[in-house]
């Protein structure tokens, strides 16, 4: 075996070996079985090669091999390398032929999104991204929305929110029309875990699934800081939800954790639709982008 790993199943040395020994040493997130060097097992490495006091490289030289094999293994380990993971590839250029007026912070958030895609298991089947891309791509207006568009009309408050404008509600949709702040603070206070006076403005829709709610921002940052500790607190930094770094890896965590991979398995989008949007709201226009994301990832 040369002094950097093969990327060969059949070698002793592969990289599906080498993310295995990492697991049975312990490290979390457990890596996905991929074959291939990526942020994840580089970045794992880099920790073995600290704790052990060996260069950190990220590269997997004989020394940190060697290392890794006598490492100590979690019970029930097994040495048999278990087979690759094949991954659903996410690129630019699909998103970009998608939606050529995509916003420039998303499309960077793309550039390094296979890797989200990936720890979210989104990317497991073409299905689950075609699902997924169709809903983003519907609540953020075909990647050009950042911020929840609360700019109604009177005419249409009544349409959007029955219960609360006349005539079926008690508030006259006049004194709301064209004016988003009171709007947010009329409609989204006093839940969502909106508390205080202005959260229903402040914890507005954001990003790419249009997150919305103190509780939903709460929960954003908890999910990402299991795996990065560096993440910001979004209760205290709510703008931080449409930045770059953090918007795609939002939309994966929320979408992850209500359920929605096992929904796309079963091409249910209504049911994902209930999940993301709490009905049936545009429902049609999904539909319509699922139609194009299944001609992208078939």
């Amino acid at each position: 075996m040369s002094g950097i790993i093969e990327d060969n199943l059949n070698s002793v040395g592969s990289v599906a070996a080498w993310q295995n020994i990492l697991n049975g040493c312990g490290y979390m997130p457990i890596l996905k079985i991929t074959g291939k060097m990526d942020e994840a097992t580089i970045s794992t490495t880099k920790r073995f090669q600290t704790d052990l006091g060996l260069a950190q490289t990220g590269t997997v030289t004989l020394e940190t091999w060697r290392a890794g094999l006598r490492h100590s293994k979690l019970p029930g380990w097994s040495n048999i390398t278990p087979p690759i993971q094949q991954v659903v590839i996410v690129s630019v250029d699909q998103i970009l032929a998608l939606a050529p007026g995509a916003k420039s912070s998303y499309v960077e958030a793309f550039k390094n999104g296979q890797a989200v895609f990936d720890r979210y298991d989104i990317s497991k089947s073409s299905i689950r991204v075609a699902h997924f891309v169709a809903q983003i791509m519907h609540e953020c207006g075909a990647l050009t929305i950042q911020f929840e568009n609360l700019n109604y009309s009177a005419s249409r408050l009544p349409e959007v929110w029955p219960r609360v404008f006349q005539p079926t509600g008690p508030l006259d949709p006049s004194e709301y029309a064209r004016n988003p702040e009171k709007l947010a603070n009329e409609v989204y206070g006093k839940r969502m875990g909106n508390d205080n006076p202005g959260d229903g403005f402040r914890y507005r829709g954001r990003g790419l699934l249009q997150l919305t709610g103190k509780e939903s921002y709460a929960e954003a940052t908890q999910i990402l800081r299991r795996t990065n500790p560096l993440a910001p607190d979004f209760v205290a930094q709510p703008d931080e939800v449409i930045d770059a770094a953090w918007c795609l890896e939002i939309a994966a965590a929320e979408w992850a954790s209500k359920g929605c991979n096992a929904l796309a398995d079963k091409d249910d989008i209504k049911a994902i639709t209930r999940r993301i949007n709490g009905g049936q709201i545009g429902i049609s226009d999904r539909i319509e982008w699922v139609k194009k994301t299944k001609l992208v990832w078939p």
